[in-house]
Formats: C-alpha cells, structure tokens, sequence
C-alpha cells in the first residue's frame, strides 16, 4: 500500500515538472510575473 501511495505521489510530481516544462517554454515571463504578483 506505501508503494502505491508512493508511486502515485512520484507520478503527480513528474507530471508537474513536465508541465511546468512545457509552460516554462511556452510563457517564461508571463509565469514569472504572475509568481512575482503572488
């Protein structure tokens, strides 16, 4: 059951970093200022 709890946490995190990725490249400063608006 940890295993599973594990590989779906490792899965939603490797997801997140691919679309962030995928969002970096496509609008670096708009995201940026977005962040910096927070």
């Amino acid at each position: 059951m940890l295993g599973n709890h594990l590989m779906a946490t490792f899965f939603f995190l490797m997801m997140l970093l691919i679309s962030m990725a995928l969002f970096g490249t496509a609008s670096d400063c708009g995201f940026w200022r977005i962040l910096h608006k927070l």
